[in-house]
């Protein structure tokens, strides 16, 4: 039932996400201008410069609070200029891989040579998907060229902007697969089929090679100098390339030998600094492990901060002294989210001799792990009530009574737990957690600042004060405006139309929201910035530590903040915006009242949600909407990779590593599940989520809900989700 997993996760992986390729906005504040300008020298490689401006930093901000989150930042740019040198250089078309010949970092331009002979092996990029398709994994971005041996042409189709989850694309095949040199075609997953003319130009002598070209919004196929078809316009402009085998060549068991095919175009931003920094970032890892010595490289005063940050966890009842570290451990385990380790530390406790008091404390503990709130607060207000002056037991109290009775209790139970220990950190961080959640930033800052001056203040304190310094920044608007409403509170950039539009059409999806689960989210806003610039737009994600890049909106879960690309226009006009939004907006509602969903709630519901409700106004194909196309997409999706699925049961208990470890497929397969419970057509389904949800938002864990609520109407679940999955063994 720990809640907290997640989110701390997500807040290391920030700090530690300080990655000097990622453009950011303007910095406030003296702090973040030092840590900006000791970046900045190390990207400009200036390697013994950004050490000497680094230690500075630790000395100047010594005795600031604000810089004690900030740590692991500045310890990141100390070591990567301390690894810069060491000597190590980068070499991107190594790097690349692939196939790669040639790359220009400044213009992502990449020159690709397919080796037939290495194409489909570990190195070589190229992955045969479930239909028989091989699709190179590196996304590209405008215009783009694949040149093919005339001989090929017959045998393979290429794929332009190919959507590997999806499916979708266009596919060109430059000339007729049945070897009849006849005319070729061009097609899209959901469209018909669009003919091309003649392949090639009569004349006696055939051509060598033939080149498929994006160039702007249309496809062109050419032979050595000549054209030989028509353009299609074409509006996807980001993608990966593929090649579709015909039935002659995908008829073989064995894996066909792609041609030596010849690629040249530009990687998507996102795509080509994953593949440098991430080549970096494996080389600093070793570097680190055998020549980092952080006690060495560390001031001394930051090594004892970090000592004594875990000090708090002494703080707990009268135990054998045999078994206080292990009762140490259990209690950190609860407040890190880490129910494997704590359920391995009260289990071996078990036997141990200990006081009634202490015994109803670990057994509180341990219900919480096993996702019983009512046992696990009833234990846990046993102990408190034993032994009052205990404020671990009050702290714990108050922690499982924020996840099962809301954040109004649990405030008040924190207040209480630091009426008997006033420096107890758990109790500190739950107090300003909720003030965040309420949006009291000022409040949330007295707390923290109140944690700063204990001695026994946690590592989650820095992390809710990282929290606490992104929440108060702001793009770099040269206009910017606020909307706050009662759910929502909207950032952007000078037009007030804009933050209007969107709290309506917020608004909106929030009645949907709830008519869908029956639950009323709690009353806090979360928080909605709109950023209509590109370059902007990418930054901005970079610093929150998510990937917005090619996405219309993104939801940020430790920020409780919902990033969305204003495109401008009318407000869920475009498809894609509008389904990201509503998938955003149902994460973030979700979120009000059950803080750590199960991945295939988090993700599936929220895409299945985000799909349904869509408007029926026609589209290419005649008398068919939308409605009708995403009906077409997802059955689609459901043949490619049915395979692949998991059996339904596994599928709702699976915890985030393992859902993370298969994330495409399983998307897929919870997303199908997720429908049949959003939009139940079966009566025995009809109000099967909202109890779901309500068991979630009562404190009851994901293994305890899905027991109670969902396993009983296990195969109507897998009826009516359709080819989701194989049975339960």
């Amino acid at each position: 039932m720990t809640r907290n997993a997640s989110y701390a996760t997500a807040l290391v992986a920030l700090c530690l996400a300080a990655a000097p390729a990622a453009a950011v906005p303007p910095s406030e504040g003296t702090l973040d201008a030092d840590l900006d300008a000791a970046r900045k020298l190390v990207q400009d490689r200036q390697w013994q410069a950004g050490i000497d401006a680094v230690k500075a930093v630790f000395e100047e901000h010594k005795d600031d609070p604000e810089a004690r989150p900030r740590f692991a930042e500045m310890e990141d740019v100390l070591r990567r200029s301390a690894f810069g040198l060491s000597g190590w250089t980068l070499d991107p078309v190594k790097t690349i891989g692939r196939g790669a010949v040639k790359y220009t970092a400044s213009t992502r331009a990449i020159e690709i040579a397919v080796d037939p002979a290495k194409a489909t092996s570990a190195e070589g990029g190229w992955k045969r998907h479930a239909d028989g398709d091989f699709v190179l994994d590196l996304p590209f971005d405008g215009d783009v060229t694949v040149e093919l041996p005339w001989r090929d042409a017959g045998d393979w189709g290429v794929l332009l902007s190919w959507d590997t989850l999806g499916g979708t694309g266009w596919c060109v095949e430059p000339k007729a697969q049945d070897h009849s040199g006849g005319p070729g075609r061009i097609t899209r997953h959901d469209e018909e089929s669009k003919v091309l003319g003649p392949v090639a130009a009569p004349r006696a002598k055939e051509p060598t090679t033939v080149r498929v070209v994006r160039a702007g919004s249309t496809i062109v196929v050419w032979g050595d100098k000549s054209q030989l078809a028509q353009e299609v316009a074409v509006g996807d402009r980001t993608g990966c390339i593929g090649l579709r085998p015909s039935i002659d060549v995908g008829s073989s068991e064995e894996t066909p030998r792609l041609p030596a095919a010849r690629i040249t175009g530009k990687l998507a931003s996102g795509a080509a600094r994953k593949l440098l920094a991430g080549a970096e970032d494996r080389a600093l890892r070793e570097w680190t492990a055998k020549s980092w010595h952080r006690a060495d490289a560390l001031p001394k005063w930051v090594l004892e901060l970090e000592a004594a940050s875990g000090a708090w966890a002494t703080r707990i009842p009268e135990v054998p002294e045999a078994s206080r570290v292990v009762v140490q451990e259990a209690v950190t385990a609860f407040y890190a989210g880490d129910v494997a380790t704590l359920r391995a530390r009260t289990a071996a406790l078990a036997e141990v001799e200990v006081s009634e008091p202490t015994r109803d404390f670990i057994d509180g503990l341990q219900a919480s792990a096993e996702g019983h709130a009512a046992e696990s607060e009833a234990a846990l207000r046993k102990a408190s009530s034993a032994d009052p002056k205990s404020g671990a037991a009050a702290a714990a109290l108050a922690q499982v009574l924020r996840w099962s009775r809301g954040e109004d209790v649990a405030f008040d139970a924190a207040g209480a737990a630091l009426a008997i220990d006033p420096a107890y950190a758990p109790a500190l961080d739950i107090r300003a957690e909720i003030q965040f959640a309420r949006g009291d930033l000022d409040g949330m800052r007295a707390t923290l600042d109140a944690a700063a001056k204990a001695a026994t203040a946690s590592r989650r304190t820095a992390e809710l004060r990282e929290v606490l310094r992104l929440a108060r920044r702001r793009p770099a608007w040269k206009k910017p405006g606020e909307r706050a409403g009662e759910r929502f509170a909207i950032a952007f950039d000078g037009d007030a139309s804009r933050g209007t539009a969107f709290e309506k059409a917020l608004d909106a999806i929030r009645v949907e929201f709830e008519k869908s689960v029956r639950m009323t989210p709690a009353a806090t806003r979360f928080r909605v910035v709109l950023v209509s610039d590109a370059a902007l737009w990418e930054a901005w994600g970079a610093e929150r530590g998510v990937e917005a890049e090619g996405r219309e909106a993104v939801y940020v879960p430790h920020l409780r903040e919902l990033l969305v690309r204003d495109p401008g226009g009318p407000v869920g006009d475009d498809p894609a915006a509008r389904a990201a939004l509503r998938s955003g907006a149902f994460r973030a509602l979700l979120h009000r009242s059950v803080a750590d969903a199960p991945p295939w709630l988090d993700r599936g519901a929220a895409t299945a949600f985000g799909a349904l409700g869509a408007p029926t106004r026609p589209v290419k194909k005649e008398g068919a909407g939308e409605a009708a196309m995403s009906a077409l997409r997802e059955s689609t999706l459901l043949a490619r990779f049915s395979r692949r699925f998991v059996p339904v049961a596994d599928l709702l208990t699976a915890d985030a590593a393992t859902f993370e470890a298969n994330v495409d497929v399983l998307t897929i397969q919870s997303r199908a599940v997720a429908r049949a419970l959003l939009a139940p057509q079966d009566p025995s389904l009809k109000g099967v989520l909202a109890k779901y949800v309500d068991a979630l938002a009562s404190g009851r864990g994901q293994d305890v809900a899905f027991h109670d609520v969902l396993e009983p109407v296990l195969p109507a679940i897998e009826a009516a989700a359709g080819r989701s999955g194989p049975p339960r063994k």
